[in-house]
């Protein structure tokens, strides 16, 4: 839905609003600009999963390197058995961000070719 303003003033308010998120995305911080609130409520989930993903990937490489070091108490076959499970844990982790990263740059692109077209 188009703005039925004057065109010149509602071109300038979607390149500035355009400006801004990517702006406010590049500073870490997402703001609601009414052309995209879509985007930026997906974008907002996308940000708190990235974190959480994070922490989970810190705490699974934690447990590794502490069955790597630490677990000599174990037998082999049952140490080598979660040492697998965890790598496996943190490789599916690492993907899922990595996923999410695209979905992000993704919507970046939408956002800017929205604002772009005028729509």
């Amino acid at each position: 839905m188009k703005h039925q303003g004057h065109p010149r003033r509602t071109e300038e308010l979607h390149i500035k609003g355009v400006l801004a998120l990517g702006l406010a995305l590049m500073m870490g911080r997402l703001v609601v600009l009414w052309p995209f609130c879509g985007l930026s409520s997906r974008l907002s989930a996308i940000a708190a999963e990235m974190g959480q993903l994070q922490n989970d990937i810190q705490g699974q490489q934690r447990a590794l390197n502490y069955l790597l070091r630490s677990v000599r108490t174990l037998d082999p076959p049952m140490r080598e058995a979660r040492i697998r499970t965890a790598r496996e844990q943190l490789e599916s982790l690492e993907r899922r961000q990595q996923a999410l990263r695209a979905e992000h740059q993704a919507l970046i692109v939408q956002a800017v070719i929205h604002g772009h077209r005028g729509d």
